[in-house]
């Protein structure tokens, strides 16, 4: 998929039909599945019944709706509050269904400097990086470390900008702007 992306483009109507096959194949819904419930399995249990309901339930996304997140966490202070929003085991499961089909597409074209939440990427290679690059700096040039923090960046990030770049299928871009849209409960309500 990522030689079709550089050669025809990441939304290329070939990209995008090779996509849409991804989405539907069996076997990418049940490693779709598998992994988010090998990821939370300290937390949910499933019978055999409910996996086949859950990779079945991604047979067929025309219908499908995100749910409300689960929004849990503490109150800092009256004016920071840190929330982590939960979504439904399905919605996880639709989003990794479509993680694998994206990420290697993203990746062939994704900045090589880029370290965070990456996969194969990790903490120490960006401090290798960061090393090296300080390294070939001579005494003369300027040098300058900026410490930045994203606090509220996934708030504030341009939905639209997501829309038109992210390299997903036409048919299926009703999801993301559901996701990116997507209300919340919290503590239950």
């Amino acid at each position: 998929m990522a030689q079709l992306a550089n050669l025809h483009g990441l939304k290329s109507p070939q990209v995008q039909r090779y996509q849409n096959q991804l989405i539907v194949d069996l076997n990418f819904r049940l490693i779709a599945v598998k992994g988010v419930l090998a990821d939370s399995s300290n937390v949910v249990r499933k019978t055999i019944g409910e996996k086949v309901e859950l990779v079945e339930g991604l047979r067929d996304l025309n219908e499908y709706k995100t749910k409300a997140v689960y929004g849990v966490g503490n109150r800092k202070s009256e004016i920071k509050a840190t929330i982590l929003d939960i979504p439904t085991i399905k919605d996880r499961c639709v989003q990794g269904l479509f993680k694998l089909v994206l990420e290697p597409v993203t990746e062939v074209r994704a900045d090589t400097s880029s370290f965070g939440f990456r996969r194969y990427r990790t903490a120490h290679q960006a401090l290798a990086v960061l090393h090296a690059h300080l390294k070939n700096y001579t005494k003369s040039e300027n040098q300058a470390i900026f410490d930045v923090g994203i606090d509220g960046f996934f708030n504030n990030i341009s939905h639209e900008w997501i829309i038109k770049y992210l390299p997903i299928p036409s048919n299926y871009l009703y999801i993301l702007v559901s996701w990116l849209k997507g209300g919340m409960f919290e503590n239950g309500v």
